[in-house]
């Protein structure tokens, strides 16, 4: 009798990840020497094959909509970081310039080559994937990807340090009053039959902790992660607000999370509504009376539970904790 097969245990997703990531670096490297780069192309399919989601590199570009180009550029900013030999390539390709991804280089080595991949209305800038060098010829200038994102397309996702003083993680409740459940399935029932652009949600009351309860119940059941700021974070200044902004929308594309303006018993300001207006995405403001946006918006009413409903999160919140104790 034939002995059975030996199971194929494929690498875990970080690993396949870098793997590919590596053999795409290798690819660039053959056509930075003028190589004929096919057997580098299958070597990243083979990668490719292993992984049964998308790689961070092909979800970065799919979810930010870059053009052929723009990935491959990407790519060769972050390779210059990550490989030497890559580096050094760089710089005997572009005559004896420095050990950098240029514009310039890249429109002569990288295929389907577009100049408009650097202007600002274009992703790679647009949500500062790629920053240039302060030269006087963007031709020539270093192009360095942000640290965030080539941690990201090493497979490490994590909050950008810059919003960290300003935001806290809302976690899921194990419990909620049976009218904030009621008024939590609502919303995500509406938010399913939603298209993009979508509404702004007002969560409007008495109810500080409620609020934060339905609004990540709600995320959760749509897959996405909570973060919550306060309104007085939320800077008046238009450049650092428009900064702002544009680090969150990233943020929101690469960790699959929303944002939980919350304010307390004062009328949230000019620049909280500026910013809630120019955020894109799904955005929620918890506030006492609900505000007049320009953006459309969709409005819920959270109050204090009823006494009867109180009584029965205690009950369930002390059967919880017994029956912790009993195991104990």
């Amino acid at each position: 009798m034939n002995a059975p097969a030996p199971a194929i245990t494929l690498p875990d997703w970080t690993d396949a990840n870098q793997r590919l990531l590596v053999a795409e670096f290798v690819r660039l490297k053959a056509m930075l020497r003028g190589e004929d780069d096919a057997m580098a192309r299958e070597q990243v399919e083979q990668c490719r094959m292993l992984l049964d989601e998308p790689t961070a590199i092909d979800r970065l570009a799919e979810r930010f909509g870059l053009s052929g180009f723009e990935r491959e550029l990407l790519l060769l900013a972050a390779g210059v970081e990550m490989d030497a030999e890559l580096a050094a390539l760089c710089a005997s390709a572009g005559n004896g310039q420095r050990p950098w991804a240029s514009l310039g280089l890249a429109l002569a080595v990288l295929p389907e080559p577009h100049w408009s991949a650097l202007t600002p209305a274009r992703p790679l800038r647009q949500w500062r994937l790629i920053e240039t060098a302060d030269e006087a010829a963007l031709v020539t200038a270093r192009l360095r990807i942000d640290e965030r994102v080539l941690h990201y397309l090493a497979g490490v996702n994590y909050l950008d340090p810059r919003l960290q003083p300003l935001l806290r993680r809302i976690a899921e409740p194990v419990s909620m009053a049976e009218t904030q459940q009621a008024t939590a399935e609502a919303i995500a029932a509406a938010l399913e039959q939603e298209d993009s652009p979508l509404p702004v949600l007002q969560l409007w009351g008495s109810d500080v902790h409620g609020k934060r309860d339905i609004a990540a119940w709600a995320a959760a059941r749509l897959g996405l992660r909570l973060y919550a700021i306060a309104c007085e974070d939320i800077p008046a200044n238009p450049h650092e607000l428009e900064a702002l902004a544009v680090l969150w929308e990233r943020e929101a594309t690469l960790l699959d999370c929303t944002l939980l303006v919350e304010c307390a018993d004062a009328a949230p300001g000019a620049a909280v509504q500026r910013f809630i207006e120019r955020v894109g995405g799904l955005a929620l403001l918890a506030l006492r009376e609900p505000v007049a946006l320009a953006r459309r918006d969709l409005r819920f009413r959270v109050d204090k539970p009823e006494r009867r409903d109180q009584l029965s999160l205690w009950e369930q919140a002390l059967g919880s904790t017994s029956a912790s104790l009993g195991r104990a």
